[in-house]
């Protein structure tokens, strides 16, 4: 089931380039988060009865509910203002940087909490792996012109958004044992984006296939992903899964290139495969904790 959840997470940013590349970022992110919207609470309503836990609103969860749609729409604007094929994979590669930046946020947020010699190699390791898929891609052809590093700053920053949500969860973890988000925060993002499109005035009309992408993507890695994740968390320890999302980045990136029909130079693939080892390093040495962690 993490397995499962991991390869449909890896086909966002296919549906997202797909989608929002015609319709624009606000349109395709209304259609897609509110077919998810009704996807999750659909699971926690009918096929889990949980449905009390989704709609408890107090400060820590309308906290979580603005960084999760914080990561949905800047991820979501990155993907849909690049500029060419190797400027797509190497945003899209950025934002997958997020599980490392998630040790760094426990180690911040979580009380006790601290590095270990293997995350910091974990990190390094990482890190090279963005340099080596980033470092050659940041200027044009032409010297002195600057790409445009704009759906850089939006894929930072949805990783740090998402970091920080995963974060707080591990702070909050007792009490998050009676809350769910993903529903919530769907339908915090399908207001925002919806908003978005009203004070923009466009909405294009769709045509058959261009609701078929948007309902994939809506019912797969916004849906379906999610309930197998949380089973799977149930069922597995959560440092296979933490191996298990080691493949995202490879997978992600390689699907990415195989719908744009563009052959990946081989630094992206190299430092998505770093960027890999970084992530199966920070599953196995997570930040150690010192005495019993705050759950307030």
């Amino acid at each position: 089931m993490g397995l499962a959840a991991i390869v449909l997470w890896s086909t966002f940013s296919v549906f997202m380039t797909l989608g929002g590349g015609k319709l624009g970022a606000w349109q395709f992110l209304t259609c897609v988060s509110g077919i998810g919207c009704v996807a999750q609470f659909f699971i926690q309503g009918v096929v889990r009865k949980n449905l009390r836990s989704t709609v408890t609103l107090c400060p820590k969860v309308w906290l979580l509910l603005a960084l999760f749609a914080i990561d949905a729409i800047f991820f979501t604007l990155a993907l849909t203002g690049s500029s060419g094929d190797a400027e797509l994979c190497n945003v899209n590669l950025i934002h997958y940087f997020w599980p490392i930046m998630c040790v760094i946020a426990a180690v911040v947020l979580i009380p006790g909490a601290h590095f270990t010699g293997r995350l910091v190699i974990a990190m390094l390791l990482a890190s090279f792996g963005l340099l080596l898929a980033n470092g050659s891609s940041l200027f044009k052809g032409q010297v002195g012109e600057v790409r445009s590093a704009w759906p850089y700053v939006f894929a930072v920053t949805g990783a740090m958004s998402w970091a920080i949500y995963s974060g707080l969860i591990g702070r909050w973890t007792v009490w998050m044992k009676n809350h769910t988000t993903p529903p919530m925060g769907f339908l915090l993002t399908f207001l925002a984006s919806g908003t978005a499109c009203v004070i923009q005035g466009k909405w294009q009309a769709m045509t058959g296939s261009d609701w078929l992408v948007a309902i994939l993507c809506g019912l797969g890695p916004c849906g379906t992903a999610y309930m197998l994740w949380e089973l799977a968390l149930h069922k597995t320890r959560a440092t296979t899964l933490g191996m298990l999302a080691a493949i995202v980045p490879i997978l992600s990136t390689l699907l990415l290139c195989l719908v744009q029909r563009y052959f990946p130079p081989l630094e992206l693939l190299a430092g998505a495969v770093l960027i890999s080892m970084g992530v199966i390093l920070s599953a196995r040495g997570k930040p150690k904790v010192v005495g019993s962690a705050a759950q307030g």
